[in-house]
């Protein structure tokens, strides 16, 4: 959403080594086992070294720790057994790469439970390569004993190198009592990362038993039934979701509840940023700090977020990029591919074409849209932490978005970027996230056989159709008019294409003309309920004719969040409050309940 300006070849040698285990210890009758086996250590090649076992007693295990190798050696953590209460710890150690070599394996080992305790820890250690990177596994850690609880495994990190692996240990399972344990993916800088995966029974660890959304001709459809939805815009939904701050999984929780209690089924949420952090007018911390290189807690984040909007029966609609700066967004690509800095249009002295001229150089630069390419693949390929479903077969996401706000595209970006997606994923809809006609050609834009179904934003304060100060009768007539008509056209020129339409994304401020101003939670939303009700009963009139709109996500969401805070429904560059609805906003509230309530009879089988 824009609404400032116009709304705005290496060789491994191998040598024989010895290797050295270590020796067991079994911890007291009622102390923890008190020694530690440490496996021997090898170097020069492809030795091995085995870490000792060690078995706690009936109250804490004992910990193993795995050997060290070097120059492309194996280093392999020994097994924890938990005893009767506390299961072991087995923690990896970090292997080198010898010079041009290639970085060794190094895999944390196995924690098992006793029969009332909990999992040990495993957790793989850090494989670095000059080379080659090696790769890190975390180990699996142990499944609980009767009223249990599993154990945890960290995947390892990989750093450098030209393709090293990290990969997330596997959680044990649970019995009728106990609970899974977690499994937390790698890092990894130029190797490749996988998130580890979740045992257990609980109910987010099982197949989504929702349909992938289709099209058929003008509508939606689920499972032969026709498909509309009243949604919002919840772009903050993978920040939120992080562990760390300034992630806040329990307000997520809240808010995600709150909309469906309103009845939304319908969110959408950026799945994509881009660093660095310390840049200015920017959601942080973002997803991809640097080219290729993600912050695995913010991706756990939107794995998290994917998953209870799942439990909720909640779809969403993840936009891969952004034509505005409030997440880095095209810009930034720009500025990684050649080197220079971004001209932003906020900075004192900035001028808003020479910005937007900037953003444009991106369709055309060759190293932007292979980093492009490769974040959209990353997302898509993404196995999700929490339920470990791939991206790609998770029915829990609605559609892909090309970009928030695409502008000034050349003729075939749309269709050869659509034609790259489908052949990664041909389970999901695609859309291009386009504003409608006061952001290019409609037509042109959504006429590829690759974009699934159309979209129009309508802005009427920032197109300087309304002015928020003026309390006349008129002036909100003037701008709900023209709202409707814009409405109405993009409805008829989406059936000209066959094609569904979302009106995604509109707002209004609240009464400006009050004395605590439009920016202030307190300020009454007597227009905007009023606007809102406008637009509602337009798309239910289109339904019932069986019109190309097939749902609507107002902009946007704040729930519980009051400025100044960041996470309301108004990006970081622009002033909290302005579109945000809040969850205290009762009669805006009602509005969206009964809008609704009235789509539900529509939820009818298609011929």
């Amino acid at each position: 959403m824009m609404r400032l300006v116009s709304r705005l070849g290496c060789s491994v040698f191998v040598l024989v080594a010895v290797a050295c285990s270590g020796g067991t210890t079994s911890g007291g009758a009622s102390s923890a086992g008190s020694s530690t086996a440490v496996g021997g250590s090898t170097s020069s090649g492809g030795g091995k070294a085995t870490g000792g076992a060690a078995s706690g007693g009936s109250s804490t295990g004992g910990t193993s720790a795995a050997g060290t190798s070097s120059s492309g050696g194996v280093a392999i953590g020994g097994a924890a057994t938990g005893g009767t209460v506390t299961g072991g710890a087995l923690t990896g150690v970090t292997t080198a790469a010898g010079t041009g070599g290639a970085g060794g394996s190094l895999t944390g080992g196995a924690g098992t439970a006793g029969s009332s305790g909990t999992g040990g820890t495993a957790t793989a250690g850090t494989s670095t390569g000059t080379a080659t990177s090696g790769a890190s596994t975390g180990g699996t850690a142990g499944g609980s004993g009767a009223g249990g609880t599993g154990g945890t495994a960290t995947g390892g990190t990989v750093t450098a190198g030209s393709g090293g692996a990290a990969t997330g240990g596997r959680d044990g399972g649970i019995d009728d009592r106990g609970s899974g344990g977690a499994g937390t993916g790698g890092s990894g800088t130029g190797g490749n990362v996988d998130a580890g995966s979740v045992g257990g029974a609980d109910a987010s660890s099982q197949p989504s038993t929702m349909a992938f959304i289709t099209t058929k001709g003008t509508q939606f459809a689920e499972a032969g039934k026709r498909y509309v939805f009243v949604g919002t815009n919840f772009w903050q939904g993978m920040n939120l979701g992080a562990s760390t701050s300034p992630g806040d999984r329990a307000r997520l929780g809240r808010e995600l509840d709150r909309l469906q209690t309103l009845g939304i089924t319908n969110v959408r949420a950026m799945a994509a940023s881009e660093g660095p952090d310390t840049e200015p007018y920017r959601t942080v911390p973002s997803l991809m700090p640097q080219p290729g290189v993600y912050n695995e807690q913010v991706f756990q984040g939107l794995d998290y977020f994917l998953d209870q909007l799942s439990q909720r029966g909640i779809r969403v609609v993840m936009v891969l990029n952004n034509y505005w700066e409030w997440t880095g967004g095209m810009a930034q690509y720009v500025s990684w591919g050649q080197g220079t800095k971004i001209p932003y249009r906020l900075d004192p002295g900035g001028d808003y074409n020479t910005f937007t001229q900037y953003i444009d150089r991106f369709y055309a630069c060759s190293p932007c849209q292979t980093a492009y390419r490769a974040h959209i693949q990353t997302v898509i390929k993404r196995i999700n932490t929490v339920n470990g479903r791939t991206y790609r077969d998770d029915p829990t996401i609605f559609a892909w978005q090309l970009a928030n706000e695409p502008r000034n595209y050349p003729a075939n970006w749309i269709g050869d970027l659509g034609q790259f997606i489908k052949s990664l994923d041909s389970n999901h809809m695609l859309t291009v996230g386009s504003e409608g006609s006061w952001g290019g050609d409609f037509k042109t834009t959504h006429a590829s056989p690759t974009i699934d179904y159309t979209t129009c934003h309508i802005w009427v304060e920032p197109w300087g159709k309304y002015n928020a100060t003026d309390s006349s009768a008129s002036q909100l007539q003037t701008a709900t008019d023209f709202a409707v008509n814009y409405l109405n056209t993009h409805n008829t020129d989406s059936a000209s294409l066959g094609k569904p339409l979302v009106m995604e994304e509109f707002g209004l401020a609240r009464d400006g003309w009050a004395s605590t101003g439009k920016y202030d939670p307190a300020t009454p939303v007597t227009n905007r309920d009023k606007y809102y009700q406008s637009l509602f009963s337009k798309v239910e009139s289109l339904m019932a004719a069986q019109g190309a709109i097939a749902g609507d996500n107002f902009w946007a969401w704040a729930g519980e969040a009051r400025p100044p805070s960041k996470w309301t429904g108004d990006p970081p560059h622009e002033t909290a409050g302005w579109f945000s609805v809040y969850d205290a906003d009762a009669s805006t509230l009602a509005v969206i309940s009964a809008h609704a309530t009235a789509l539900k009879k529509y939820a009818v089988a298609l011929p």
